[in-house]
This record gives C-alpha cells, structure tokens and sequence, in this order.
C-alpha cells in the first residue's frame, strides 16, 4: 500500500490560518457567556444582545496586552483571564501543527482574527486601537505558537538537571498562587457588600457592560496583588493607596467591584508576617522535594555534593523570582493618565524578595534534611535509641576462619 501524501506548505499554511483564528472564536465563546450573565442582570431593555457580542470581543482584544480606551479613559491594565484563556486556547492549537508553514499560518490568522475584532468591537467610547492591538496579538501570537509549535523539540534538547529546576520552580510558584488565591478572595469575601453596591454603580446601561466584564476578568491580577502582599514588598493602588503587610497607605479609590477588597487601616503586621513565613516555608519544601533524587526524604543529589544542591536551589529561587517579575509585568498597568497610572506589583522587589524566601527556606529543609540523615547513620543518636550497633563497637576479626565451626576468630 502506498504511503499517504504528505500535506504541502500550502495546506500546512492554512490551517495554521485557521487555527488563529479558532482560537478567538473559541475565546469569544467564552468570554461572551459571562457577557450575557452580565447582560441579562440589569435586564436587557436598555442594552441589546448585538452590543453584549461586542463587549465580548473587545475584552477579548484586550487579553493580548495592547491596552484600549474604556469610556473615555485609556486603560492599560490587561484582564489576565482573558490572557489565560487566549494562551491555552492557542497553545492546544498550535501544538497540533507541528510545522514551520503552521506556525506562520497562526502566526498570519491570529492578528488578523484580532483586527476584525478590534474594528468590529467599537462600542461608543470604549475601543480597542486597532495598531497597537495588532501589533501585541503579533508578539502573543508568536510567543504562544512557537511554545506550542516547538515545545516537546525544546524539552527532548533540555538537559535533565534544567526540567527539574524548571519544574521546582513552577511548584514554587504555584504555592505562591494559591495562598494568593484564598487571600484575596477572603479580602473581597470580607468586604461582599461594598463590592456589590460598586458594581450596581456601574453595570447599569451598555457603557457599563466593560467595566462590569473587565472586573470579573481581572481576578487573577488580584491574586497577583495579593502574591506580592505575600513576598513582602505588597501593592499599589495608584499613586496614593500601596499596601503591604509592613504599612498600609489609604488613598481615594475609584467605584470598582474588585477594588473593595483592598485593606484599609492599620497593617496586620504579625498574621502578615505569619502567612509569608507559613507560605514561604512550603514552597522551599516543594522546591527542595521536587529537585530531590528521591521522593522518600530530602537528602542531596546522588552526587553527595553540598555544592551541587545549594548552586540548584539557587536556580530554583532566582528562576521563580523571574516568573513573579514576569507576572507583575503581565497584571500590572494603568487606569487612565492621573492617580491610577500604575495598578499592581513592583515586580523586581517582589521578585527578589520571593527569590530570597525560596532560598532561605529551601536552605533550612537541606539543612534538616542533612541533620537526619546523620541521625540515621550507624552510631548516631536513632541507631543508640533501637540499639544497633556503631562500627566501634562491633567485634574486629583478623579476616582468619575456623574449618569446623565456620566462624570468624576475633582478635584480642
């Protein structure tokens, strides 16, 4: 039987052409389901379905970082949701092409995809800039294909020793994530009421319809607001209103439902202090745990080298402190040009501050980790306790055999 044809650039070209532009219909699906629930909640007599699709394709438009113009005011703060979405979503599809013709084909229809969009999705004084839209869902575009494209050749070329190092670190991260997680949403559960009465403010009428969607969209930037809060350095709130767990500074706050959940008054200095040393003690103890050669007990690499484990924990603290940078830069922006130019983290204090924590508590679990498995070795204080034994104590003999009885002779 005849091998099957082999499909040409052209054909790999294609469909990577549709498979960018999959990717937002999928997202717009998505996106515009919340939408509707936000729609159908003040009642549809002032706002038509038509106007709901819109919203949803332009907070689609703003999941790719190009910033937009929300009721007159230019908003640089990005729904990171919506960036998740967009990126698993491309990643699935451009993971099935496999091929350079793919890979432009997604890197051709996905911008493209993002222009009809951003022209499409104009929605009074709320827009999207066509140029600059194009231009980052062209930098996303590239970033998500080429992982998706060219991942599994990335990581059969990655040397072992790098994927664990790699690995730690997003477990690292991941602990960092979900105590963000819980800590925001206690805040904003904390302060229900107050959120509700903001987003009654504003979800009234078709201008409020992006507002409304863009708060529920940037839950993940509270998670990482509250991540830095975490690590130590905290988050501003504009010019006027930064919070840490060492002082917290009370400035006006616009009329905005996730807003609510920012603390005001006296800091908590001693349960802040609690929780990052609880939450930094964990994510060491998972950094140290998924570098370790064995999943038994924490103990050195086979090698038996000190150096060896210090030099892969510090890779570890200083590759978890650059993806907090990287997420301070991704949630981070801007709410018009006055107080609220800057909104989110300082993402190189907190990422030396994160990096500084991972490598202290990591140092500690080597530490204990070394303390007992010396306490296991023959002689140490367990083997004394269950009476086993040292070395020392054992009988010598001088290698010669008795023929009769078999036993070794002892000297002495």
């Amino acid at each position: 039987m005849d091998e099957p044809f082999e499909a040409g650039w052209l054909t790999r070209f294609r469909r990577g052409l549709v498979a960018g532009l999959t990717v937002l219909a999928i997202a717009i699906m998505l996106v515009s389901a919340a939408t509707f629930v936000a729609w159908f909640a003040p009642g549809a007599d002032s706002t038509s379905a038509g106007s709901a699709l819109r919203v949803a394709a332009l907070v689609t438009v703003l999941g790719n970082h190009g910033g937009g113009v929300l009721n007159g005011a230019h908003v640089s703060l990005t729904p990171v949701l919506v960036s998740g979405i967009l990126a698993w979503i491309g990643y699935g599809q451009a993971r099935r092409l496999n091929s350079t013709a793919g890979f432009l084909g997604f890197l051709t229809g996905y911008p493209l995809g993002v222009a009809v969009l951003a022209d499409w999705g104009r929605l009074g004084s709320s827009y999207a800039p066509l140029g600059r839209s194009v231009l980052m869902a062209t930098v996303f575009a590239a970033a998500v294909g080429a992982v998706g494209c060219y991942w599994d050749e990335l990581r059969g070329r990655c040397p072992t020793r790098w994927r664990a190092v790699v690995r730690a670190a997003a477990a690292a991260l991941a602990v960092y994530m979900l105590a963000g997680a819980l800590l925001s949403a206690a805040a904003l559960g904390a302060h229900l009421g107050e959120a509700t009465v903001s987003y009654r403010q504003i979800a009234p009428g078709v201008a409020g319809l992006p507002v409304a969607l863009i708060g529920v969209a940037a839950t993940p930037n509270a998670v990482v607001a509250a991540m830095g809060y975490l690590a130590g350095p905290g988050f501003h709130v504009g010019a006027l209103t930064s919070v840490s767990m060492f002082a917290v500074r009370d400035g006006r706050l616009p009329t905005f439902p996730l807003l609510a959940g920012v603390p005001s008054g006296p800091p908590m200095t001693g349960m802040g202090e609690v929780l990052a040393l609880v939450v930094a003690l964990v994510a060491g103890w998972c950094a140290v745990r998924t570098t370790s050669p064995t999943k038994r007990r924490l103990q050195f690499p086979p090698t038996g080298r000190p150096m060896t484990a210090l030099c892969d924990l510090g890779l570890v603290a200083s590759a978890t402190g650059a993806a907090m940078v990287a997420l301070g830069a991704l949630a981070g922006g801007g709410i018009g040009d006055a107080a609220l130019r800057h909104v989110g983290i300082d993402g190189w204090r907190v990422g030396l501050a994160t990096s500084a924590a991972v490598f202290a508590s990591g140092l500690l679990w080597i530490w204990i980790g070394w303390v007992a498995r010396w306490l296991r070795r023959p002689g140490g204080i367990e083997s004394r306790r269950t009476g086993t034994a040292s070395p020392s104590d054992r009988p010598q003999t001088d290698g010669s055999v008795d023929v009769l009885s078999g036993s070794s002779r002892a000297t002495g």
